[in-house]
């Protein structure tokens, strides 16, 4: 560093691929996917906008898929065991266990990064409501996430027909997580175990729950 900035050219003290992806996650956080261009996060990142074409060719779109695979790969994994232990279970599947599988990796995540988790999910539901099919892909691999979750919910409610049970779980799941990401407007708290605090969570998993119900 001098005391004009940092002299552009390639940079050897540090990885520039995962240092890319967490400046443009909060980027993409904090600003919103449409208004942030890969160019910027480059100039950001302090790094040349050769570099970021040489990590990712195919530009912006790779650079959200990065940011969407780094913590997809942790978090949807983490649903996939739980909702794979409640089918190989057996027997009834409530409501409240079926929310618990999906809600608690992201309330993990919160509590583990609350910032960087927080600007994440906002991308991740920005992404979902324009229905990009990077969120389709994100769940994806195998097997995948939403086939399970439909698998599962259909133990929860075993009466109704296949597209009932997609309305009602896709509202319950989709609505816990926009709760979870204005969590802290809600209890007038910073994210994390201060605004996700247990009875926070139980209340989010009875709200779903009955939802689900119906």
């Amino acid at each position: 560093m001098t005391g004009k900035g940092r002299r552009r050219g390639p940079r050897t003290d540090l990885d520039v691929r995962a240092h890319l992806v967490s400046v443009a996650e909060r980027m993409f956080g904090e600003q919103g996917l449409d208004l942030v261009s890969a160019r910027a996060v480059a100039r950001e990142a302090g790094v040349a906008p050769t570099a970021l074409a040489y990590h990712f060719p195919a530009g912006k779109p790779a650079l959200v898929r990065a940011v969407v695979d780094r913590r997809m790969d942790l978090v949807g994994e983490a649903m996939r065991v739980r909702l794979l232990a409640l089918l190989e279970r057996g027997g009834e599947v409530t409501p409240a266990e079926l929310v618990e599988a999906v809600l608690m990796p992201t309330v993990d995540l919160l509590r583990s990064d609350p910032a960087g988790g927080l600007r994440w999910m906002r991308i991740i539901a920005r992404l979902r409501l324009a229905e990009d099919p990077l969120w389709v892909e994100a769940v994806s691999g195998g097997p995948r996430l939403d086939e399970i979750l439909i698998e599962v919910a259909a133990r929860v409610l075993p009466g109704l027909d296949r597209a009932e049970v997609l309305t009602r779980v896709g509202i319950a799941v989709f609505s816990v997580f926009a709760l979870l990401v204005g969590a802290d407007q809600l209890v007038g708290a910073a994210p994390g175990a201060e605004a996700l605090d247990d009875a926070f969570v139980a209340h989010l998993v009875r709200f779903a729950a009955a939802g689900i119900r119906g």
